[in-house]
């Protein structure tokens, strides 16, 4: 289930695919700049340093190997100087002795692959305990021995409800076509009901095919924009700095675009899909949940919680006073806006393609403020070719980085913009003139 991503020298990267899972208990908290060992399977430990945690994930540029790295999982390296925990017969350090018992509901810390994990104990069967990590769906749930369970450290394993706090009630409904937040691999999500069956709720993911469809319970699922603990400002009219952010892959040479707004008060959303003049908070904490958190800014770190419920670390830096990289491949500009009055004036096209699947996009701004959007897609197979167009017209205005788009049927969207090497860059795309 978990992929490792790696750079460059090809032979390394085979060696480290193959990588022996440790079951380590870091005694250290993994941070940017610390530095670990990497065993690999064959024989050889490979030193490095991490350079980016993202999420769950940390990039560990290798000793020697000139600039060569790995996104790595924290049981595939150790931190350097650290040792593996002692494997033997004995019960796991702070288990339950057999005349400690527990019931259903209890908070409490397993065993699973060497490692202490948090959750509760959800089913009771044959002396075994079904067990549910803090943050996962019932997809993951586990079976474990008493000799696998301790004592929650963090709250001595009192009874816990195991409905999520900000879940519907019982008596509460939900219908296929609600927007909803729902918790799947430890985040919350947003996304909306598809699909309702014995109780359950098969949710689609914001901005993904059916392909990535989950089934969730009741006690999986809230309200958009409920309260969480990550309390984000929500003020609809919010002053702050906006940066755009431009990445080259290494991997594939492709680039990607994204847009950083720093609140003042302390708010981060990232792509914000109502426009930035100005930036509405509430509305982006609605329906942009997965980009919207709470950071910190110091000299050469900028540390993100969101409301998602991951976190999130990357390295900045600066020059006259102004962020010019957030992490390590990327080229990062302030975003100061058009002058008043501008008007856009061209044709604009850009592809996006996949497999045997593409798009094409083509903007046409006139100065008189209407604007044409045609959209093609193609789809080429072994069995042949298929082409479709349609195409919508409009007008629309420009206020510092926000284009409106008023379309014929009523329809009103909100993109960010910004002129940046020629191309006319619209939310993610960036689109090159292709005629006056």
């Amino acid at each position: 289930m978990k992929q490792v991503t790696f750079m460059k020298n090809k032979s390394l990267a085979i060696t480290l695919y193959f990588l022996l899972l440790l079951s380590v208990m870091n005694a250290q908290t993994i941070k940017v700049g610390s530095r670990v060992d990497v065993p690999a399977v064959d024989g050889k430990t490979y030193k490095g340093t991490v350079k980016e945690i993202i999420h769950t994930a940390y990039k560990v540029e290798y000793d020697g190997f000139d600039g060569q790295y790995a996104w790595l999982t924290a049981d595939q390296f150790r931190l350097a100087g650290s040792s593996q925990a002692d494997k033997n017969n004995t019960l796991p350090t702070g288990a339950y002795t057999k005349n400690q018992s527990w019931t259903v509901g209890d908070k409490a810390e397993f065993l699973k692959s060497n490692k202490w994990e948090n959750g509760s104990i959800v089913e009771i069967k044959d002396n075994k305990y079904k067990m549910r990590f803090d943050g996962w769906s019932d997809y993951w749930d586990t079976w474990v021995t008493e000799n696998e369970l301790r004592q929650s450290s963090s709250n001595n394993a009192v009874k816990v409800n195991l409905n999520n706090a900000n879940a519907y009630t019982q008596n509460q409904a939900w219908a296929v076509g609600a927007r909803a937040e729902f918790f799947n691999t430890r985040e919350w999500k947003s996304g909306s009901i598809v699909e309702i069956k014995d109780n359950k709720y098969k949710m689609r993911l914001d901005g993904w095919s059916s392909y990535y469809d989950s089934w969730v319970s009741a006690n999986d699922l809230r309200l958009p924009g409920a309260i969480t603990d990550v309390k984000v400002s929500l003020d609809k009219a919010a002053k702050g700095k906006l940066y755009l952010r431009h990445i080259t892959w290494l991997t594939n040479g492709n680039t990607s675009l994204n847009w950083y707004f720093l609140a003042d008060n302390g708010t981060i959303v990232v792509d914000p899909v109502h426009g930035v003049n100005p930036v509405n908070l509430y509305a982006e904490r609605m329906d942009n949940m997965k980009n919207i958190g709470t950071y910190t800014l110091t000299k050469n770190l900028l540390k993100v919680r969101w409301v998602s419920g991951s976190n999130s670390e990357y390295e900045v830096a600066y020059k006259n006073g102004e962020i010019i990289r957030i992490d390590a491949m990327s080229i990062v500009m302030r975003q100061y806006g058009v002058p008043a009055g501008f008007k856009l004036k061209g044709t604009y096209s850009g592809v996006l393609s996949a497999g045997g699947v593409a798009s094409e996009r083509t903007f046409s701004f006139s100065a008189n403020g209407s604007f044409n959007i045609q959209n093609t897609g193609y789809v080429s197979s072994s069995v042949g070719n298929a082409r479709s167009t349609n195409s919508k017209s409009g007008k629309y205005s420009i206020s510092g980085n926000t284009l409106t788009l008023s379309y014929d049927d009523g329809t009103i969207e909100k993109s960010t913009i910004a002129i940046w090497d020629g191309r006319l860059v619209i939310n993610g795309r960036s689109l090159p003139m292709v005629g006056n």
